[in-house]
């Protein structure tokens, strides 16, 4: 891609249930109406092919790449760890570790809706650290 951008963001789908596929399309347009062009979007796919994820997703306000992810693209070290079932699906979320080895890489749940950029983002962008790590919350 040639265009210019500040990160990249990442979302990780398989063969899930069609609301799946209807929040990743609601995570992506939510992004896409707060960063714009300032980032690039992919969506790593597995278990499924790219095009029966890109129908199942429906059209999308934003130009997203699509990424066809096998075991082949975990890093080896990880293999003993995660298993034939890839740690019940989690493990596909590493497949590859990084999308954008040179920039600042964001890795949404389809599930998860921005209406505004979280403070820690912001700070996060506006920071020379290239890592940030958040967990589920109650």
């Amino acid at each position: 891609m040639s265009r210019s951008y500040k990160f990249g963001i990442r979302w990780t789908v398989g063969d899930v249930r069609a609301r799946g596929f209807e929040m990743l399309r609601l995570s992506i347009a939510s992004a896409f109406q707060l960063l714009g062009a300032a980032a690039r979007y992919v969506v790593c796919v597995n278990t499924l092919s790219v095009d029966e994820a890109r129908h199942r997703t429906g059209s999308l306000p934003a130009s997203v790449e699509w990424r066809r992810v096998t075991r082949d693209d975990l890093a080896p070290f990880l293999y003993p760890y995660l298993g034939d079932v890839m740690a019940e699906g989690v493990g596909w979320k590493l497949a590859p570790l990084r999308i954008f080895p040179n920039h600042y890489e964001l890795s949404l749940d389809n599930d998860c809706i921005l209406w505004h950029l979280p403070e820690a983002i912001g700070e996060w962008l506006g920071s020379h650290d290239r890592c940030l790590f958040a967990e589920d919350v109650v």
